[in-house]
């Protein structure tokens, strides 16, 4: 049997227990069923806590609360340029949008002052055959916006 076909008809995994993972590392020994302690130990002073951050024996590097509160001051730092830019960007697109109702006016106002021009031009060398200016502008004319 190829293993693309193996994959469907394998037996399913039955044990899913949290020490079967594998890359973990060693946790096995882990009691999932403690309750934490977070009462503060006698004793405690400003000095046990771990301002910098520290390697413990096995390697592991933990946070300290500098770098945490860094990490913190750093997510609020963005969060409010990331607001200004926000507020910078809407302040643009509302000048996009009356430049751009602006031009379209201005544009529109043009092409109707020669389609006017036009009609009273045709309308002056032979009124019995063209309808009046007015008339065609309102037919055939520009709408601002």
């Amino acid at each position: 049997m190829s293993d693309f076909m193996s994959m469907y008809t394998r037996a399913p995994v039955q044990n899913y227990g949290i020490n079967t993972l594998s890359g973990l590392g060693n946790i096995g020994d882990l009691n999932l069923g403690q309750q934490p302690n977070f009462a503060t130990p006698k004793g405690f002073s400003l000095g046990d806590i771990n301002w910098l951050s520290s390697i413990d024996k096995s390697g592991m590097k933990s946070a300290g609360v500098l770098d945490t509160a860094m990490g913190v001051g750093q997510g609020l730092f963005n969060m409010y340029n990331a607001w200004g830019a926000n507020k910078r960007a809407n302040e643009m697109f509302k000048f996009q949008k009356d430049a751009y109702k602006n031009d379209f006016n201005t544009q529109a106002n043009l092409t109707n002052q020669n389609l006017q021009s036009m009609f009273e031009a045709r309308y002056a060398s032979n009124p019995t055959a063209y309808a009046n200016p007015m008339e065609q502008m309102k037919k055939y004319g520009v709408k601002n916006v």
